[in-house]
């Protein structure tokens, strides 16, 4: 799963959960591809609208890990190298393929 940068404070973990640096609630949905950044950050004051982080940058990197999960079934493909997701829970720091109980 992937949480915002409010539930990440808010301790918020489900299995597997990537963290999305400076991304907020608002950047789940497709407002902050389409609305003016001029719109969406004085937003963000009053509900979480959008983080700081490149709302383009921040859906690429989503779709992109979301894409190889489905693809191979593996949680820790999901994991990829963008510096806008953290790992919160779920996996291992080492991610490999030792056996592990969990």
């Amino acid at each position: 799963s992937y949480v915002s940068d409010e539930y990440d404070r808010a301790g918020v973990r489900c299995g597997t959960t990537l963290h999305t640096v400076g991304g907020f609630h608002g950047n789940f949905v497709d407002a902050a591809l389409w609305a003016p950044r001029w719109v969406m950050r004085p937003l963000s004051a009053v509900i979480p609208a959008a983080g700081p982080s490149d709302p383009l940058e921040l859906h690429a990197a989503i779709a992109a890990t979301g894409a190889a999960f489905l693809a191979s079934g593996r949680p820790s493909s999901a994991f990829g190298s963008s510096r806008l997701l953290e790992l919160r829970g779920g996996l291992s720091s080492s991610s490999s393929s030792s056996s592990s109980s969990s």
